[in-house]
């Protein structure tokens, strides 16, 4: 947590660990719903890796997340399948 806190994360990833599940675990509610506050008033993005059920899309939705990966909203594909951004820029493949 030091480490967010001293480089002052402008994107807070929350590890698949945590989300999987969520929907079933009042503590890992608890923890991602604290790190989604604690993005809100660092003006940092908080992003939920591994959804792969609408029931934990919906339970962090509820918690305050506004952005998520995983097999729910589709399967890797290689960058030449993205859209590019829209100011003409290349696109950059984001990593784990």
């Amino acid at each position: 947590m030091s480490h967010i806190v001293n480089m002052e994360a402008d994107v807070i990833k929350v590890d698949i660990s945590l989300v999987r599940d969520i929907h079933l675990n009042r503590m890992r509610r608890a923890m991602v719903g604290s790190l989604a506050e604690f993005a809100r008033q660092a003006e940092a993005l908080v992003i939920a890796e591994g959804v792969e059920l609408e029931e934990e899309r919906a339970t962090l939705i509820t918690l305050g997340v506004t952005a998520a990966q995983g097999y729910l909203f589709g399967r890797p594909a290689p960058c030449s399948c993205a859209t590019p951004p829209m100011d003409g820029q290349p696109a950059v493949a984001a990593t784990a």
